[in-house]
C-alpha cells in the first residue's frame, strides 16, 4: 500500500432504489461545508457500497491506508435476532444485505492479518448488532447506533459533521463521539421537532467496546497545515444532467428495470407517451451509472434526436456528440468502429426518426449496441424501435400514491394543507392529467399559486380544457393529456401577464430554441422582460443558460395558439429572424451564424463543445432557412437564404452533414439566382463544389468551383477568389 501520513476515510454510501432513499450528495455536501475550514490533514474517499467495488478497491495496492471506515445507510436486525445486516446495494440498486462474515469478505478481501481500520463509524440503523464483524477486523474504536434503534439522517449527519471536526484537527476518539452527541443534542431541526426527540436521537449512539480505552488519536496525522477534502462521488454535471429534476418522484422501480435491462444487454429502448417521464428517467439512468463507476463521464453523450429525420443525421449526431469527426463516418460500422470504451449513449426523443427512415435507424443501432467496445445504449420514443437488440421498458403513467407525492411536493403543501384537501377530488385531478409527471408538475403549479383548499373549480377548469382537447381531432393524441396541465399553466399566465402570454405561442417558431438576445432581436426589446412570467408558470426549459426551449407539447400546444396562424407569424417575423441569423456587411449587428462560424475557428480542442452547441441551435436556423428559400422576398440584388445557406457550410462540413444537403443547396442557388444575387450564387456554388467532392464526384466540383471563379472577380471578392483557388488545388491532387 502507499503509505501517507495523511489519514483517509473510506466513505461507503448506500441508498437502495427499493428502500428508504437516503440523501447521500447532501450529506457529502454538509461534510464538506463542516471540514473545509479545518487547517488540518484528511481526505474522504466516497464509494457507492457494492461489494465487488469495495472489495476490488481495497484489493488495490496502489492506494492510500484507510484510518477510518465510514458507512452511511440502512441497518437492519430482524426481531429477536442479535446479528443484523448493513444494507449494500447490488448492481441494479437493489437490497444486498451482508451479515459479519459477508462484512468480513467485503472488507478484508484479501484475509489480511494486519488491521488496517482503526476506527469505524456505522451511521445506520441497528447498526450496533454488526459491531462483531468490525472487531474481526481489528477494529479498536466502533460508532453505532444500538441495535434495537433507527435514526434520523439529520441526526446522522449532525453527529459525523461534529465527529470529524474534532477527529480530523487532532481530538480523542472519545472526544469526537461526546461533540457528535451534543451536536445532535442542540440540533436545530431535531429541536423544532422538541427537546425531546433531539434527546433520544443522541442517545441512541454508542461508542464500541465499552469501557475499552478511547482516548486515542488517528496514527499518521502528522501533516498540519492542509486542508481536509472530501472526494465526491463522480457524477454527471454538464448540460443537460446539470438540471437534475428536484422531484424525482416514483420512478425508482422504473430505474431499477431499466438497470436491470441494461445489466443484461447492454440495451434499452423507454417507450412511452409524451410527458410520462422518458428523458428524465434516461438522464437518470446516466448519473445513477456514473456515480458507480460504470461508465465514465467523459464518454457519455446525450444526443437530442428530436429535429432529425434519418439515419444519417442521427449518425453525424451522436459522433459529435462524442467529440469525433462526422465527416469521417461514412457509414455505420465506422462509427461503431471509432466508439470509445465505456461509452454511454443517450439517444432522446427519436420517434421522428423511427417513424420517418425506421429500418435505416434500427440497423444504426444495432450496430452500435454490437460495437466492439461494447457501449451502454438508452433510448427514449413514443415509437417502438422493433430491435431485439434494445428491449422495450413500457414507462407508465405515475401510480396514484407517486402522483399524490409530487403534487404535494411541487405544491409545497404544508401538513395543514394537506389535512385540508378533499383527496378524491385531487384523485380526480390527477386522473385527469393521466397522472403524467410534466401535467401533474404544472397543474401543482397553478394550485401554489391558488392555495383554495377547495379543488372543485380547478375539476371544472381541468374538464372543460380536457374535453376541447381530447375531441379536437387535429391535436396529436401522444400529447393530449399533457397538454391539459399547459393549458391550465397558460390560462395563468394570460392573467397574470397578458403580454407575456401573447409572446409565448410566437416561440414555437424556433424549433430550436433561441437565446433571450434572440428574442428581444426578434420581437423586440421589451419581449425580453417577458420571459421571467414565462419561465414562473413552467412554459418553457433552458437546457443551458443562455437558451430558452419550448419541448415538443409545449411547442405543439404554443404553434395552435397563434393568432393568425403559423404562415402569418412567419410572414410577420420572416425577416428580423433572418436579420438574426444573418446579417449584411453593411448592418450595425453581427449575424448569429456568424458568431458560431468565429467560434468554431478559434475553438481548438473545445471544438467538440461548439459544434454541441452550435446544433441545439441548427433546427431553428434551418427552419428560417426553409421559409426563406421559398418565400423571402429580394432585397435590390440580394438575399438572405442562400448566403446564410452558404454560411452554414461550415457546421454542416465539421457535423458530418453537409452530404445531405443537396436538396437545399439546390434550393439555395435557386432563391440566389431568382434575386440575382451574385455573391449568394458563388457562395452557394462553393458549397455545392465542396459537397460534390465528399461525394468523390470530381468532376461536378470543379464545375461548382468554376462557376465560383467566374463570380468572385466582378463583385470584387478577393477572400472567395483565394478560397476556390485553394479549392481547385485540393481538387488537383485528388485528381
Amino acid at each position: 500500500m502507499t503509505p501517507t501520513s495523511i489519514p483517509h476515510v473510506l466513505l461507503l454510501v448506500s441508498s437502495p432504489l427499493v428502500a428508504d432513499p437516503v440523501d447521500v450528495d447532501r450529506a457529502l455536501e454538509q461534510l464538506g461545508d463542516a471540514l473545509h475550514k479545518i487547517s488540518a490533514p484528511g481526505r474522504f474517499i466516497a464509494r457507492v457500497a457494492e461489494p465487488d467495488a469495495v472489495s476490488g478497491l481495497l484489493v488495490r495496492q496502489d492506494r492510500p491506508r484507510f484510518q477510518v471506515l465510514h458507512y452511511y445507510g440502512h441497518g437492519y436486525k430482524p426481531e429477536d435476532a442479535e446479528e443484523g445486516k448493513l444494507i449494500f446495494e447490488d448492481s441494479s440498486g437493489g437490497l444486498r444485505p451482508l451479515d459479519d462474515m459477508q462484512l468480513t469478505a467485503t472488507l478484508n478481501p484479501t484475509n489480511h492479518s494486519e488491521p488496517e481500520f482503526q476506527v469505524a463509524v456505522l451511521t445506520a440503523c441497528h447498526s450496533q448488532s454488526v459491531a462483531e464483524a468490525m472487531f474481526t477486523l481489528g477494529i479498536q474504536h466502533v460508532v453505532a447506533v444500538e441495535a434495537d434503534e433507527s435514526v434520523l439522517q439529520v441526526a446522522a449527519t449532525s453527529f459525523f459533521r461534529r465527529f470529524y471536526q474534532t477527529l480530523l484537527s487532532g481530538g480523542a476518539v472519545q472526544a469526537a463521539f461526546d461533540a457528535g452527541r451534543n451536536a445532535v443534542l442542540m440540533d436545530e431541526t431535531l429541536n423544532r421537532i422538541g427537546a425531546q426527540a433531539a434527546m433520544v436521537e443522541a442517545g441512541k449512539f454508542v461508542l464500541l467496546p465499552k469501557g475499552g480505552d478511547h482516548n486515542q488519536t488517528l496514527r499518521g496525522s502528522d501533516s498540519g497545515g492542509e486542508s481536509v477534502h472530501v472526494e465526491p462521488l463522480p457524477a454527471l454535471t454538464r448540460p443537460p444532467f446539470n438540471q437534475r429534476p428536484t422531484h424525482f418522484v416514483g420512478r425508482d422501480s422504473d430505474l431499477r428495470e431499466v438497470l436491470q435491462r441494461l445489466q443484461i444487454h447492454g440495451s434499452v429502448l423507454i417507450q412511452g407517451v409524451s410527458g410520462v417521464g422518458k428523458t428524465e428517467l434516461a438522464k437518470e439512468c446516466g448519473r445513477w451509472l456514473v456515480a458507480r463507476g460504470r461508465v465514465s463521464a467523459e464518454y457519455v453523450a446525450f444526443v437530442p434526436l428530436v429535429n432529425l429525420h434519418t439515419a444519417p443525421e442521427a449518425r453525424a449526431a451522436i459522433a459529435t456528440n462524442l467529440g469525433l469527426q462526422a465527416e469521417l463516418m461514412a457509414d455505420d460500422a465506422d462509427l461503431a468502429q471509432a466508439l470509445p470504451g465505456g461509452a454511454l449513449l443517450l439517444l432522446d426523443e427519436a420517434e421522428n426518426i423511427i417513424r420517418g427512415g425506421g429500418l435505416a435507424f434500427r440497423r444504426l443501432l444495432e450496430c452500435l449496441a454490437q460495437a466492439p467496445a461494447r457501449p451502454t445504449l438508452i433510448v427514449t420514443s413514443q415509437a417502438d424501435v422493433g430491435s431485439a437488440h434494445l428491449p422495450r421498458y413500457g414507462l407508465r403513467r405515475l401510480t396514484p400514491t407517486a402522483a399524490l407525492h409530487l403534487f404535494a411536493t411541487v405544491a409545497n403543501m404544508s401538513s395543514a394543507q394537506w389535512q385540508a384537501l378533499d383527496k378524491d377530488d385531487l384523485l380526480d385531478v390527477l386522473r385527469y392529467l393521466d397522472r403524467l409527471p410534466r401535467a401533474v408538475e404544472l397543474v401543482a403549479r397553478v394550485w401554489r399559486h391558488r392555495r383554495s383548499p377547495d379543488l372543485k373549480p380547478l375539476l371544472a377548469e381541468l374538464q372543460e380544457k380536457r374535453d376541447q382537447i381530447m375531441h379536437d381531432p387535429y391535436y396529436p393524441d401522444e400529447v393530449k393529456s399533457v397538454t391539459v396541465g399547459i393549458q391550465l399553466a397558460y390560462d395563468r399566465l394570460l392573467k397574470q401577464n397578458e403580454a407575456a402570454a401573447g409572446l409565448y405561442p410566437y416561440l414555437a417558431l424556433f424549433p430550436g430554441g433561441l437565446p433571450q438576445e434572440g428574442i428581444e432581436f426578434v420581437f423586440g426589446p421589451e419581449s425580453g422582460e417577458l420571459v421571467p412570467a414565462i419561465e414562473d408558470e413552467s412554459l418553457l426549459e433552458r437546457p443551458l443558460s443562455d437558451l430558452l426551449y419550448l419541448p415538443t407539447p409545449f411547442r405543439f400546444f404554443a404553434e395552435r395558439h397563434l393568432p393568425a396562424g403559423l404562415q402569418a407569424a412567419q410572414a410577420e417575423y420572416g425577416p428580423s429572424a433572418l436579420s438574426y441569423y444573418y446579417a449584411y456587411e453593411d448592418e450595425p449587428h453581427v449575424g448569429r451564424v456568424h458568431v458560431f462560424d468565429t467560434l468554431l475557428a478559434q475553438a481548438g480542442e473545445a471544438m467538440g463543445a461548439v459544434i454541441d452547441r452550435y446544433t441545439l441551435e441548427l433546427p431553428s436556423m434551418e427552419a428560417w432557412l426553409d421559409w426563406a428559400l421559398s418565400g423571402e422576398p429580394c432585397e435590390q440584388g440580394r438575399a438572405r437564404a442562400p448566403r446564410l445557406a452558404a454560411q452554414l457550410k461550415n457546421l454542416y462540413t465539421v457535423s458530418g452533414l453537409l452530404r445531405l444537403q443537396r436538396e437545399r443547396y439546390e434550393a439555395a442557388l435557386a432563391c440566389a439566382r431568382r434575386c440575382q444575387d451574385q455573391d449568394g450564387q458563388a457562395n452557394v456554388h462553393k458549397a455545392l463544389g465542396d459537397l460534390a467532392l465528399r461525394e468523390d464526384d470530381l468532376a461536378g466540383a470543379r464545375q461548382h468551383y468554376q462557376a465560383a471563379l467566374d463570380i468572385y472577380p466582378a463583385i470584387g471578392a478577393r477572400l472567395g477568389q483565394a478560397n476556390v483557388h485553394k479549392a481547385l488545388g485540393d481538387l488537383a491532387l485528388r485528381e
